[in-house]
């Protein structure tokens, strides 16, 4: 039973950026992918869960992910936000590279019960002081980050099943150890996942997610929303998959936000489609 992995970007990089397994590569096989998004939305939820209407704000990234088996029991695995662009109506749009993130995931247990555990580190190098200026108003902007400034740490711990060679299923838990930006110590992240897929034809998956995230507050005092301090949400996605040969295929994710079990606070909530262009490589 192998790994599906899949990038899922939204207003931030780090929700589920990759379908969370108890499996791990084998030694010297890889997989990979280079995806697409673009959404837009006026809706944001501030930090109390209350709804407000706002100037409609736009997201556009193209991101990369890879893993790659060092042995049968550990895997290095990359992701990259190759090209985010950021921008309200009305504003100039900043343009740039995001925060990468490096992880290493450990094969506890294999077999029926794969078990994994991996750490990551998301890595401060998008810019932080990026400003989109108003179109309208000479002078005036806001900070519109493509990173978030901070050194932040990420554990996950893994669990799947394969009910046969056409099924399987997946729950991970996660925890986000998180930094400071200016003085102002961002709030840790509590984040529970869970994964059906199904073998539909010999060339092609379907796999139901579900994610949600709490923030384990510091303070109540929080940042923008596009660091992600304070921010909560529930997530359902469908993701199909289909190989179209010599180790390529294409992924195509509809994902859309709710209240339960984790109601959406400090983020703007949009339904939205990801497409993507994957590869394996395998002994």
């Amino acid at each position: 039973m192998k790994e599906i992995a899949v990038s899922f970007c939204l207003i931030f990089s780090t929700v589920g950026m990759a379908a969370q397994s108890g499996w791990t590569r084998e030694k010297g096989e890889s997989w990979s992918q280079l995806s697409y998004s673009s959404w837009k939305s006026s809706n944001y939820y501030n930090t109390s869960g209350q709804k407000i209407h706002t100037n409609t704000f736009h997201q556009r990234d193209i991101n990369f992910y890879a893993e790659y088996g060092l042995n049968n029991r550990l895997t290095i695995i990359g992701f990259a936000p190759v090209y985010r662009e950021l921008s309200f109506t009305g504003s100039t749009a900043v343009q740039g590279p995001g925060d990468p993130r490096v992880e290493l995931k450990y094969s506890i247990l294999r077999k029926n019960w794969p078990l994994s555990f991996d750490v990551a580190a998301e890595l401060p190098l998008g810019n932080s002081e990026a400003r989109s200026h108003s179109k309208e108003i000479p002078g005036v902007w806001i900070n519109l980050p493509l990173g978030d400034g901070e050194l932040n740490y990420w554990f996950t711990l893994a669990l799947s099943h394969p009910f046969s060679s056409k099924a399987y299923f997946s729950l991970y838990n996660q925890y986000n150890l998180r930094g400071s930006y200016n003085n102002v110590e961002f709030s840790d992240q509590l984040r529970f996942g869970s994964e059906f897929g199904y073998k539909v034809s010999p060339k092609a998956w379907l796999m139901v997610k579900q994610q949600a995230q709490w923030s384990l507050s510091k303070s109540k005092v929080f940042t923008d929303f596009a660091r992600q301090d304070g921010t909560t949400f529930s997530n359902f996605s469908l993701l199909a998959l289909y190989d179209i040969g010599k180790g390529f295929g294409i992924s195509l994710q509809a994902n859309v936000f709710s209240d339960l079990p984790s109601a959406r606070r400090n983020l703007y909530s949009a339904a939205n489609a990801v497409i993507g262009i994957t590869y394996e490589r395998k002994k």
